[in-house]
């Protein structure tokens, strides 16, 4: 089945609840790691719904994340999704009806070899199959 990916790439607002910091930090994804603590930190996303059309043409959206070691949590819309593994690099998590207006939330905790591991983190798409042709 084909698809249609939406990537998750920049607006993520970085909140680090040991830094003190009022404001929270403006990311793009894929964010290099030292971009990281070595603690529990939390990245928000906002986003609207696909049309109507795209959402119909095929069966349920779901997230595909990859590059995520650390992943701890993940909420969609105030509602904690199950993230198997937690500390794995890479999930496929389907997700509810998506409202007009959508918050992702993921809870991300590196430790400080991982933080300080060299490349980047964090490639997430919001994934919506199409119902038509082969996988794309």
């Amino acid at each position: 089945m084909a698809e249609h990916r939406i990537r998750l790439r920049g607006g993520w607002d970085c909140i680090d609840p040991a830094s003190g910091a009022d404001v929270p930090v403006r990311l793009a994804l894929p964010a290099p790691r030292d971009a990281f603590p070595a603690r529990r930190v939390r990245l928000v996303r906002r986003f609207g719904r696909p049309p109507k059309e795209t959402l119909e043409a095929g069966g349920p959206a779901f997230l595909r994340l990859d590059r995520v070691p650390g992943l701890v949590g993940l909420s969609f819309n105030g509602a904690a999704l199950d993230v198997g593994e937690g500390r794995g690099g890479s999930a496929e998590v389907p997700l509810p009806r998506l409202e007009e207006r959508n918050v992702l939330e993921l809870t991300v905790e590196l430790d400080a070899e991982e933080a300080e591991d060299a490349g980047s983190w964090g490639e997430v798409a919001l994934v919506l199959p199409s119902g038509d042709g082969p996988p794309g």
